[in-house]
């Protein structure tokens, strides 16, 4: 029997992108909780704020002014296979599989919820119904001509939209370009904790939580990675723990579900969002 190869990962790293302050700070939180999933990962950040933190391999400036930095860090991330992460993601444990998923598709992310929302609705009339949206969140791409050509798209038709919101042109320029995505399972980006109340052992281990209210709460310590007592209920992290055990998938532990609460679980507040 032929001994298994380890997997050169050299080209492969996540990338975060920023801009302001405390969106910054949420980003330095959720690498080190990345860093707990994953040891070995690369990191970069992509940030308009001045900051020096070892957490991240290199940090980036952001040249192009706007609310969306992902597109530039995502134009310029120096990786064959990036994997965008938004600053609210934790990352539970280790996704390299993502990457091995691009050997094959150039883009893989999970689907997004808001397909109802006016702005999903309005924005190109002309594309079927059926054609999906794609929350970009947890976003994974091989840089090919293909994939190069259709973000610089996404980008100049987010510019051009004036809607402030980049589900809806993403959605619009994968049709236009006619590429679909590799679409990944929910648990690889958790959107809405809900439905963890219907989470049973068969459904497997939790990969990344998508957690929008850690945008209502300031992180002053950039330090103290994110644990999953801050963001979930204890009931959910109980049927978390049952359905990492129950996946046969998971080797060994994972070190973000021993971290201590350092804080109280966070809270959606309508009245405060940090604009992206």
């Amino acid at each position: 029997m032929r001994p298994r190869q380890t997997k050169n990962r050299e080209g492969e790293g996540f990338v975060f992108a920023t801009t302001g302050l405390q969106y910054t700070n949420l980003a330095r939180r959720a690498a080190r909780s990345l860093k707990l999933a994953m040891p070995k990962a690369q990191i970069d950040l992509c940030t308009d704020q001045k900051i020096e933190d070892p957490i991240f391999d290199k940090i980036h400036p952001v040249t192009h002014r706007g609310p969306r930095p992902k597109m530039e860090a995502l134009l310029s991330s120096r990786f064959e296979k990036t994997i965008y992460l938004d600053a609210d993601v934790v990352v539970v444990e280790d996704i390299s599989d993502v990457f091995d998923l691009l050997d094959t598709h150039p883009i893989a992310a999970a689907l997004g919820v808001s397909r109802s929302r006016t702005e999903m609705t309005s924005y190109r009339k002309d594309i079927p119904h059926a054609f999906p949206v794609l929350n970009s969140g947890v976003f994974a791409i091989r840089r090919t001509p293909q994939t190069l050509a259709f973000w610089e798209d996404w980008d100049r038709n987010y510019a051009r939209s004036k809607i402030g919101k980049d589900q809806p042109v993403l959605r619009a320029t994968l049709y236009e370009h006619q590429l679909m995505p590799l679409v990944l399972p929910p648990e690889y980006n958790l959107l809405k904790q809900s439905l963890l109340d219907k989470w049973g052992r068969i459904n497997g281990g939790i990969r990344c939580l998508h957690v929008r209210a850690l945008h209502d709460v300031a992180h002053p310590n950039t330090d103290e990675p994110i644990g999953l007592q801050e963001v979930v209920r204890p009931r959910h992290l109980q049927t978390m723990i049952k359905a990492r055990e129950a996946d046969r998938s998971l080797k060994g532990s994972s070190r973000i579900y021993d971290l201590p609460p350092a804080r109280q679980r966070v809270k959606p507040n309508k009245t405060a969002r940090i604009k992206l």
